[in-house]
């Protein structure tokens, strides 16, 4: 359910592009500092985003140092050190990584899903303290969307009775806390903020799971997985083609609405630093993502690759 807001590359400078690639490797290295080398499989962009939305509002200096990586360890790559908008994600990231694991063993039994949820839960003691809250929130509402999905699975003529805003509530829900829980100070800390952030993350919660399921949408039919947007639109009459473009067209509003409130959120905000790569996350590479799924002309499966990070 991750991995869908990344920055749209061809549109950053240099310099920006480069800057958004040292919070994914700092993200990476804090996992590697905080837990350990395992739960770095799960490292996503989706966290990165939020790290650098966090300390974006942070009032400490960023700090950047040149070290090597795992995939490279001869190269040295410029990564933010010692940051707590990373050491927050990255805690993050190991809790939702737990947490996605055990919702594939509960939803197929799956053995992927087995082995990652038994080699993730002992990094779980490691989460510090200070992130309990969160954390509870974040079970909280998993549990909520588990819950939601097994009713919409198993109620009879429920295509009448719930939407697709209903079903997103939860994951949207949890996205919000997430940044609205953070725990360390912001540039003009106040309620007024806090509630701007979890405005903004709830429509980027919502965001990601409708994309993520309409992205899903062929590969669940063909695996016959529950989808949220199958199970509210399926039409057994049309091909699988003719669903799918019907879908799309039916939750359009509901994305360009997210990304359109995400954007207005930001323009509020009292960002200190990374304006431009946040700006265009939000404007472009949020669009660009959703334009480009279920679209198999080579324009656009050459422009999926130059976005790869």
């Amino acid at each position: 359910m991750f991995g869908y807001v990344i920055p749209l590359k061809q549109e950053l400078k240099i310099r920006e592009f480069e800057t958004f690639r040292s919070y994914y490797c700092g993200l990476c290295c804090h996992i590697k500092q905080d837990f350990g080398h395992m739960p770095r499989v799960a490292l996503n962009y989706d966290l990165t985003a939020m790290a650098i939305l966090l300390d974006a509002l942070s009032p400490t200096k960023t700090y950047y140092k040149n070290q090597g990586c795992i995939t490279n360890p001869i190269k040295n790559k410029r990564i933010i050190n010692s940051n707590q908008a990373l050491k927050y994600t990255s805690a993050i990231n190991v809790i939702l990584a737990y947490y996605k694991a055990i919702d594939d063993v509960n939803d197929d039994n799956s053995l992927k899903g087995k082995v990652l949820s038994y080699s993730l839960q002992p990094y779980l003691q490691k989460i510090d303290p200070k992130y309990n809250k969160v954390q509870y929130k974040i079970k909280h509402s998993l549990d909520e969307l588990s819950a939601l999905e097994a009713n919409l699975c198993t109620t009879s003529n429920n295509k009448t009775k719930i939407n697709i805003d209903e079903i997103a509530n939860p994951f949207a829900t949890l996205v919000g806390n997430i940044l609205k829980y953070y725990p360390y100070k912001l540039t003009h800390d106040s309620q007024h903020l806090r509630k701007q952030l979890y405005n903004f993350g709830y429509s980027l919660g919502k965001w990601i799971y409708v994309i993520d399921a309409l992205d899903d949408f062929k590969k669940d039919i063909a695996h016959n997985k529950f989808n949220p947007l199958a199970e509210i639109y399926l039409d057994e009459t049309k091909t699988l083609d003719e669903n799918f473009r019907y879908i799309k067209k039916e939750v359009e509003f509901t994305l360009l609405s997210c990304g359109a409130t995400c954007e207005e959120i930001l323009l509020s905000l009292p960002l200190q630093r990374n304006r431009n790569i946040l700006t265009n996350i939000v404007t472009l590479g949020m669009m660009a993502k959703y334009s480009s799924i279920g679209c198999t002309c080579k324009k656009c499966r050459r422009k999926k690759c130059e976005q790869k990070i």
